[in-house]
């Protein structure tokens, strides 16, 4: 459930480029161009990364210094304010199973409130994707006006009823068969807390369980049985994504998700 570049290819093939996708201010590999030349998306239909630019700290304990800058933009600075900008380029997250983060954002800047307790797991999530939202509706879609708290509220009711996981595998079927838990459903099942499995290192709730066994969710109902290479490959069947010897997957997969995913590659963008 995210973006690839062949798909962003063809959204812009399709579109001539006119697709919300390609907006400057993210899908260009700079937000301007030379003068003469026209915006540059190479970058985004070629290897599937936004370009995000971030305001160096006013006293930064680093130092970024631009070895190689093919499109003129990767550390700008403003000559009114002087403050500096970089440009950082990303694949875009995947916009599913958003109930699981324990962080919002792959830096965690959107992490308003902290995700390290059960009893305020739920409530703190959402204020943090309400937060993201409303920089990514201002941000990245450059909105004029921010959205409304109902209107944020909309976003990330969206957002957390997506979920996905794989469902089927060639060798071992429908792994939702036999008690087993494949599939997008069983995680909208799933409690979860942060510290459960030890997640970034935070602390978790004293109510809170730890467990080593961080695949467990994966154990199926076939476990304690031998027989069939199915049967196998149903209760273990992650342990197929090991690549063989020549760099290939052992098993095919087929995923699904739950939730209106139409408009996907607009919302893993901002996420």
């Amino acid at each position: 459930m995210g973006l690839s570049a062949a798909h962003a290819e063809r959204i812009y093939e399709r579109t001539r480029g006119k697709d919300p996708l390609f907006a400057a201010v993210d899908g260009a590999a700079c937000p301007t161009a030379p003068p003469g030349q026209l915006l540059n998306f190479s970058l985004l239909r070629h290897n599937g990364v936004f370009r995000i630019g971030l305001p160096v700290p006013a006293h930064p304990q680093f130092t970024i210094t631009a070895v190689h800058d093919p499109y003129g933009c990767a550390l700008v600075t403003d000559p009114v304010t002087g403050v500096q900008t970089a440009s950082v380029y990303r694949r875009p997250l995947p916009g599913t199973n958003l109930g699981f983060l324990s962080a919002v954002m792959w830096d965690g800047r959107e992490t308003v409130v902290p995700l390290n307790k059960a009893t305020t797991f739920s409530a703190n999530l959402i204020t943090d994707l309400k937060q993201q939202a409303l920089d990514a509706t201002l941000g990245h879609a450059q909105a004029a006006t921010a959205p409304t708290d109902a209107q944020l509220t909309q976003m990330v009711d969206f957002e957390l009823s997506l979920n996905s996981a794989q469902a089927f595998d060639f060798e071992a079927g429908n792994l939702s068969d036999n008690g087993a838990d494949g599939g997008p459903y069983f995680l909208t099942q799933v409690p979860f807390f942060p510290g459960d499995q030890r997640f970034s290192g935070l602390e978790s709730d004293t109510r809170a369980v730890r467990s080593q066994r961080v695949h467990a969710v994966f154990e199926m109902a076939l476990l304690g049985r031998s027989g069939t290479p199915v049967d196998r490959a149903r209760r273990g069947n992650f342990q197929h994504s090991r690549a063989d010897n020549h760099g290939r997957s052992r098993a095919k997969r087929c995923f699904e998700s739950t939730g209106d995913h139409r408009h996907m590659h607009h919302v893993s963008r901002y996420a």
